[in-house]
């Protein structure tokens, strides 16, 4: 099945940097000795960053981009499945810490579809795109409130990143935010633009 991340394979494969706040997180609460499981590891972002620390696992529903993330990182563990379904976790190990970069919405990767098939014992640390961030307002785009994720996840910690993301080349900008329709077709091309992004981390230990 084609997916909107295979028709612009290009793009996400060049979405390669961590952000300061979740580097920070995952640094002060990954260890070395740890299994790491990556729910939606595209082309292996946080991979290229996790796999040299400690043993990596990720997961993906897109076939193109785990065999782009197999080749960049042939160390590493990929699993091609969908997220929300109990067979694709049949494989992983009894103890691992679960990670997640920008995956869950309310229409598809959905919290409480996966979080049953998380083994109990896993630490949880998740970078969740905001209800108000802008292209989720401008478009539309289903994603959790800090008041539902508190109710899914009880006695997680959650921290606010908020930043401006600058685009210097207009047709950049409308392939990254328009794909999908936020940028009218026959806007002239402009430089310069800034949007504020805001996404929520969030940090859950095992009881």
């Amino acid at each position: 099945m084609t997916t909107v991340y295979d028709e612009h394979l290009d793009y996400w494969l060049k979405k390669t940097q961590i952000t300061k706040p979740f580097f920070k997180l995952l640094t002060q609460n990954v260890k070395s000795s740890d299994v790491i499981v990556d729910l939606g590891c595209g082309g292996g972002r946080l991979g290229l960053f996790l796999s040299n620390k400690t043993a990596y696992v990720g997961i993906d529903f897109s076939e193109k981009l785990i065999a782009a993330a197999k080749a960049s990182i042939p160390e590493a563990t990929f699993i091609t499945g969908d997220l929300e379904n109990p067979t694709t976790y049949a494989e992983l190990p009894d103890s691992y810490v679960t990670v997640s970069n920008s995956v869950f919405r309310k229409d598809s990767c959905r919290i409480e579809k996966i979080l049953p098939n998380i083994t109990p014992t896993s630490n949880l640390i998740f970078r969740i795109q905001g209800q108000d961030d802008l292209p989720s307002v401008l478009e539309d785009r289903p994603f959790y409130s800090e008041s539902e994720l508190r109710a899914l996840l009880p006695g997680a910690i959650l921290f606010h990143e908020r930043y401006t993301q600058k685009f210097s080349d207009y047709n950049y900008f409308k392939r990254a935010m328009g794909r999908i329709g936020l940028c009218a077709k026959n806007k002239p091309n402009r430089k310069n633009i800034n949007i504020i992004r805001h996404y929520i981390l969030v940090l859950k230990n095992s009881p």
